[in-house]
C-alpha cells in the first residue's frame, strides 16, 4: 500500500535542479506519478484533464531554456509548485472552490504566479480551497489520517506538500487560512508581512486583509530567500499601499 505521506525538500530539490544533478522533466514525472498514486485519496489538487502532458511539455521547454551553466539558472528552476484555486494562473480555470462556471471568475494571471514562473518554477496545478477561501470546506483529506481534516482554507496546498506531490505550494491567509492547514498537515507554512508579496490576481475575501503565503516542506525551506524572489518592488496600488520591503525592517 502506498503511504500517503511524502518528503520532498524544497531546498534540496531546487539545488539539485539548478546544479544539473536533477532535471525538470524528471521532477515533473515524480510529481505526476505521486499525484496519480495518492491524490485520488487525498484530493489536494483540482482535477485536470491532461495534466501530465501539459507539465511534461512545460518541463521540456524549461530544460531547453535552462541548458546553460548552473550559475545562470533561476532560484526555482524546474521546481513544481501548487497554486491555491483563488489565485489566477494562465491556462488553468479558477473556480475558488465553488460551483460557479470558471468564466465568471476569470482574470489576468496573478503577479505571484508571474514571479514564480520568472524564477523558473513550473505550475503543477490548482490546489483545492474552501469555497471562496471562507468556510465551506473542499474534499481534501489530511494525508496523516484520511478521516481527519487538513484544515483550511488553503487545504489542498498543505496536503499536497505533506503528501510529497510538490515541494512547494502557494496559499493565502486572512486569519489562519494558511498556517492552520500547514500545522494540521505537519508542514512549514510561512506567512510574510502583509504587502510583502503582491495580491494582484488573487480573488479577495477581505479586501486589504488578505495576504499571499507559501507552504514549503518541513526542514529548512529558506522562506526569506523565497519571499525575496516573489516580492520584487511594486507600485503601491498592487498590494494595498505599501511598497514591498518598506514595512517590517
Amino acid at each position: 500500500m502506498t503511504t500517503l505521506l511524502g518528503c520532498r525538500s524544497l531546498v534540496q530539490e531546487a539545488a539539485a535542479l539548478r546544479a544539473g544533478a536533477d532535471d525538470p522533466v524528471a521532477a515533473m514525472h515524480r510529481s505526476c506519478d505521486r499525484i496519480d498514486d495518492v491524490d485520488p485519496q487525498v484530493r489536494a489538487f483540482v482535477p485536470e484533464a491532461g495534466r501530465r502532458t501539459r507539465l511534461l511539455e512545460a518541463a521540456r521547454k524549461r530544460a531547453a531554456a535552462g541548458a546553460c551553466e548552473a550559475a545562470g539558472r533561476p532560484a526555482l528552476y524546474g521546481v513544481p509548485v501548487g497554486i491555491k484555486d483563488i489565485v489566477h494562473a494562465d491556462g488553468l480555470p479558477t473556480r475558488a472552490g465553488s460551483a460557479l462556471p470558471p468564466e465568471v471568475l476569470g482574470g489576468p494571471q496573478a503577479t505571484v504566479v508571474d514571479r514564480l514562473c520568472a524564477a523558473g518554477a513550473l505550475i503543477a496545478g490548482k490546489t483545492v480551497t474552501a469555497e471562496f477561501a471562507v468556510t465551506a470546506p473542499g474534499p481534501t483529506r489530511n494525508p496523516h489520517h484520511l478521516a481527519h481534516t487538513p484544515g483550511g482554507s488553503s487545504s489542498g496546498s498543505a496536503a499536497a506538500v505533506a503528501a510529497g506531490m510538490v515541494p512547494l505550494a502557494i496559499g493565502t491567509q486572512t486569519v489562519g487560512s494558511m498556517i492552520r492547514p500547514a500545522a494540521y498537515c505537519g508542514v512549514v507554512g510561512f506567512k510574510p508581512t502583509y504587502g510583502r508579496i503582491p495580491v494582484a490576481g488573487v480573488i479577495p475575501n477581505a479586501g486589504r486583509g488578505a495576504a499571499v503565503q507559501d507552504e514549503p516542506l518541513r526542514g529548512r525551506p529558506g522562506p526569506r530567500r523565497l519571499v525575496r524572489t516573489l516580492r520584487g518592488r511594486l507600485p503601491s496600488a498592487d498590494h494595498g499601499g505599501h511598497p514591498a520591503g518598506s514595512r517590517d525592517r
